[in-house]
Protein backbone atom coordinates (compact mmCIF):
# COMPACT_ATOMS: atom_id res chain seq x y z
CA UNK A 1 0.00 0.00 0.00
CA UNK A 2 1.15 3.49 -1.00
CA UNK A 3 1.84 5.79 1.96
CA UNK A 4 0.65 9.27 1.57
CA UNK A 5 2.78 12.94 2.26
CA UNK A 6 2.17 14.61 5.13
CA UNK A 7 0.20 17.90 4.30
CA UNK A 8 2.96 20.31 4.95
CA UNK A 9 1.04 23.93 5.61
CA UNK A 10 4.57 25.82 5.23
CA UNK A 11 5.19 24.25 2.24
CA UNK A 12 1.98 25.50 0.77
CA UNK A 13 2.73 28.95 2.24
CA UNK A 14 5.82 28.97 0.00
CA UNK A 15 4.05 27.89 -2.93
CA UNK A 16 1.39 30.17 -2.94
CA UNK A 17 3.90 33.46 -2.04
CA UNK A 18 6.50 32.53 -5.01
CA UNK A 19 3.20 32.24 -7.46
CA UNK A 20 2.08 35.69 -5.96
CA UNK A 21 5.20 37.49 -6.23
CA UNK A 22 6.05 36.33 -9.99
CA UNK A 23 6.49 38.93 -11.74
CA UNK A 24 6.83 41.37 -8.97
CA UNK A 25 9.57 43.22 -7.60
CA UNK A 26 10.44 46.01 -4.57
CA UNK A 27 11.67 48.98 -4.81
CA UNK A 28 12.79 51.80 -2.53
CA UNK A 29 14.52 55.12 -3.18
CA UNK A 30 16.02 57.76 -0.81
CA UNK A 31 12.83 60.36 0.12
CA UNK A 32 10.35 57.88 -0.16
CA UNK A 33 8.01 57.08 2.82
CA UNK A 34 8.83 53.05 2.10
CA UNK A 35 8.56 50.55 0.30
CA UNK A 36 6.46 49.87 -3.12
CA UNK A 37 5.95 47.27 -5.35
CA UNK A 38 6.68 47.19 -9.05
CA UNK A 39 4.88 44.54 -11.57
CA UNK A 40 7.47 43.86 -14.08
CA UNK A 41 5.68 43.33 -16.75
CA UNK A 42 4.62 46.76 -17.16
CA UNK A 43 6.84 48.49 -14.37
CA UNK A 44 4.07 50.23 -12.50
CA UNK A 45 4.46 51.05 -9.07
CA UNK A 46 2.00 50.66 -6.23
CA UNK A 47 1.83 50.35 -2.94
CA UNK A 48 2.12 46.37 -1.29
CA UNK A 49 -0.75 44.94 -0.09
CA UNK A 50 -0.81 43.82 3.77
CA UNK A 51 -0.49 40.04 2.23
CA UNK A 52 2.01 41.28 -0.25
CA UNK A 53 3.90 42.86 2.61
CA UNK A 54 3.72 39.52 4.78
CA UNK A 55 4.67 37.05 2.68
CA UNK A 56 8.03 39.33 1.55
CA UNK A 57 9.22 40.01 5.28
CA UNK A 58 7.82 36.85 6.84
CA UNK A 59 9.21 34.20 4.59
CA UNK A 60 12.70 33.70 3.49
CA UNK A 61 13.17 34.25 -0.38
CA UNK A 62 16.53 34.22 -2.17
CA UNK A 63 16.69 37.86 -3.30
CA UNK A 64 18.35 39.58 -6.44
CA UNK A 65 18.60 42.84 -5.48
CA UNK A 66 20.14 45.90 -8.13
CA UNK A 67 21.44 48.70 -5.83
CA UNK A 68 22.32 52.37 -7.72
CA UNK A 69 23.25 55.81 -7.37
CA UNK A 70 21.48 57.79 -9.64
CA UNK A 71 22.53 61.45 -10.88
CA UNK A 72 22.28 63.92 -13.44
CA UNK A 73 25.05 65.82 -14.96
CA UNK A 74 25.74 68.72 -16.71
CA UNK A 75 23.91 68.31 -19.95
CA UNK A 76 20.51 67.33 -17.21
CA UNK A 77 21.26 63.21 -18.85
CA UNK A 78 20.56 61.55 -15.98
CA UNK A 79 22.46 58.08 -15.82
CA UNK A 80 22.92 55.77 -12.83
CA UNK A 81 25.79 53.76 -11.18
CA UNK A 82 24.60 49.97 -10.18
CA UNK A 83 25.90 47.04 -9.01
CA UNK A 84 23.57 44.23 -8.66
CA UNK A 85 23.67 41.61 -5.58
CA UNK A 86 22.37 38.05 -5.47
CA UNK A 87 22.02 36.25 -2.38
CA UNK A 88 22.98 32.15 -2.31
CA UNK A 89 20.99 31.20 0.39
CA UNK A 90 17.57 31.86 1.66
CA UNK A 91 17.24 34.98 4.02
CA UNK A 92 14.78 37.87 5.12
CA UNK A 93 14.58 40.92 3.65
CA UNK A 94 15.51 42.06 7.11
CA UNK A 95 18.33 40.63 6.65
CA UNK A 96 19.33 42.03 3.93
CA UNK A 97 19.54 45.80 5.10
CA UNK A 98 22.84 45.95 6.66
CA UNK A 99 24.66 43.90 3.33
CA UNK A 100 22.39 47.20 1.46
CA UNK A 101 23.93 49.73 3.26
CA UNK A 102 27.05 49.07 2.98
CA UNK A 103 27.54 48.12 -0.80
CA UNK A 104 25.73 51.11 -0.92
CA UNK A 105 28.18 53.56 0.75
CA UNK A 106 30.85 52.13 -1.16
CA UNK A 107 29.14 52.58 -4.33
CA UNK A 108 28.21 56.12 -3.52
CA UNK A 109 31.88 56.72 -2.32
CA UNK A 110 33.37 56.50 -5.68
CA UNK A 111 30.01 58.98 -7.57
CA UNK A 112 30.29 62.74 -8.75
CA UNK A 113 28.88 64.41 -5.37
CA UNK A 114 27.81 67.26 -8.08
CA UNK A 115 25.44 65.04 -9.88
CA UNK A 116 23.97 63.06 -6.98
CA UNK A 117 20.24 63.05 -6.97
CA UNK A 118 19.64 59.94 -4.87
CA UNK A 119 19.64 56.26 -4.03
CA UNK A 120 17.54 53.58 -4.92
CA UNK A 121 17.06 49.73 -4.84
CA UNK A 122 14.90 47.21 -6.34
CA UNK A 123 15.15 43.50 -5.49
CA UNK A 124 12.91 40.13 -6.57
CA UNK A 125 12.45 37.60 -4.06
CA UNK A 126 13.60 35.29 -6.82
CA UNK A 127 16.86 34.85 -8.81
CA UNK A 128 16.55 37.55 -11.71
CA UNK A 129 19.01 38.97 -14.17
CA UNK A 130 18.30 42.89 -14.22
CA UNK A 131 19.08 44.87 -17.47
CA UNK A 132 20.19 48.42 -17.21
CA UNK A 133 17.61 50.11 -18.94
CA UNK A 134 14.90 48.01 -17.44
CA UNK A 135 16.16 48.92 -13.76
CA UNK A 136 16.56 53.09 -15.04
CA UNK A 137 13.18 52.47 -16.25
CA UNK A 138 11.60 50.91 -12.84
CA UNK A 139 13.76 53.54 -10.83
CA UNK A 140 12.82 56.38 -12.69
CA UNK A 141 9.09 55.35 -12.01
CA UNK A 142 9.75 54.99 -8.21
CA UNK A 143 10.66 58.74 -8.31
CA UNK A 144 14.27 57.91 -7.88
CA UNK A 145 14.78 61.65 -10.04
CA UNK A 146 12.43 63.50 -8.12
CA UNK A 147 14.63 66.30 -6.01
CA UNK A 148 15.70 64.59 -2.68
CA UNK A 149 16.76 66.70 0.24
CA UNK A 150 17.80 64.94 3.38
CA UNK A 151 17.29 68.11 5.83
CA UNK A 152 13.60 67.48 5.24
CA UNK A 153 13.85 63.59 5.96
CA UNK A 154 16.35 61.79 7.88
CA UNK A 155 15.62 58.45 6.36
CA UNK A 156 17.54 56.24 4.25
CA UNK A 157 21.28 57.17 3.62
CA UNK A 158 23.79 60.06 4.38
Amino acid sequence: MKRTKKYNPNKNLYLEAKLALKNSAVGFVTGSDGCRMVDLRTHKVTDPSILTATRLSTLRHKWSVLIAVLGIDSNNQKYMKAEEIQVDKECLQSELVDILNEKHAALGKNFNKKHLVNYGWIGTPFAKVWQECEAFDVLTNLGAFNPYNPQEKNNGIT
